[in-house]
């Protein structure tokens, strides 16, 4: 299934006047719990539309770990479908899109571009996301808008105007990068189905078929598509985070792309336990100079800074603080 930007706008635009007729407005929460397909990004580009903050949720994520996100985040709409299996507090109304009747409603809206009356604010929420829950339960993050205008717009030159392959869950916030990266910059979103996960040769053939240009993954993945690739990745734009870097698959990634493509090492912690805080580190990966790989580029608008401190304790140390500042530094 594929859609032009203006069957999707359309569509957008239609699920967010339902949703506004449903109580959603300036930083409203609506979860989205849907299966990947095409409703995921209209869904998604319908919350913003309307002023809402989406919180993404994967339906195939355990159940425990869905309830707890779709409890916790408070949401004024849970937008799903039938048989998805979230279980949703009560009171709170639910948007099924399979739903015979939301279709026919959905039918009968208008189209066109809704108007907020809000002036504009980067500092708005743009979406909430949870984290792993590894140290305790999961904890919700509020990235702004203009935080994630920051680093599209540091990455402008790597997506530009290609194909992008959508990877990434959409619960995890990395796939914001996938998604409206090409969408902001007029480039494709080419989805993989949740069949092709984990299979490196089908992803490889993915790319090719697709005449995809950019592709992000963990540094895991992208051993095993190098694996099979061959010379089949020349020209691509590649994304590579998630994980620690190890030096010999960013050569192999560098040798794959060739003098036509690049690598961009976008690995940075998002959430940093300094109450809370975090930042999008951008790291470019640049030509061997001494057998070593030089870092070209960091993302603009984000300082990092150490504080050290003298601490006595069995023995003297130092004990170093790091700060992050700048509009990529999210709340939550």
């Amino acid at each position: 299934m594929s859609l032009s930007y203006g069957e999707l706008d359309a569509r957008a635009n239609r699920l967010a006047w339902l949703l506004r007729g449903r109580g959603v407005g300036v930083e409203s929460r609506v979860v989205v719990a849907l299966p990947r397909g095409v409703d995921v990004v209209v869904a998604l580009l319908a919350v913003l539309k309307v002023g809402g903050v989406y919180v993404p949720v994967d339906p195939s994520y355990p159940v425990e770990r869905v309830a707890f996100v779709v409890g916790d985040c408070a949401p004024a709409v849970v937008v799903s479908v039938s048989g998805a299996g979230v279980v949703v507090p009560g009171g709170v109304p639910v948007v099924l899109l399979d739903d015979p009747v939301v279709l026919g409603e959905l039918a009968g809206l208008s189209s066109g571009r809704l108007v907020l009356g809000v002036a504009e604010d980067p500092g708005r929420a743009a979406y909430v996301v949870y984290t792993s829950g590894s140290t305790g339960r999961p904890k919700g993050v509020v990235v702004s808008q203009g935080g994630v205008v920051n680093v599209l717009g540091a990455l402008r030159g790597v997506v530009g105007v290609g194909r992008v392959l959508a990877l990434t869950t959409f619960a995890f916030d990395i796939a914001v990068v996938e998604l409206f990266g090409p969408l902001t910059g007029g480039g494709c979103v080419v989805m993989a189905l949740v069949v092709w996960w984990g299979d490196a040769g089908r992803l490889v053939e993915l790319v090719v078929s697709s005449g995809v240009s950019v592709v992000q993954a963990t540094p895991s993945l992208w051993r095993e598509m190098l694996a099979v690739a061959g010379d089949r990745l020349r020209g691509v734009r590649v994304l590579v985070g998630g994980e620690v870097l190890p030096g010999e698959v960013a050569r192999g990634l560098v040798g794959a792309v060739g003098v036509s493509g690049c690598v961009v090492h976008v690995y940075g912690r998002r959430r940093r336990r300094c109450g809370r805080h975090g930042v999008w580190c951008r790291l470019r990966v640049g030509c061997r100079s001494g057998g070593r790989w030089r870092i070209r580029r960091c993302s603009f608008s984000t300082l990092s800074c150490g504080l050290f401190r003298w601490v006595w304790r069995v023995s003297c140390m130092w004990r170093v603080w790091v700060w992050r500042v700048g509009i990529g530094v999210v709340r939550g």
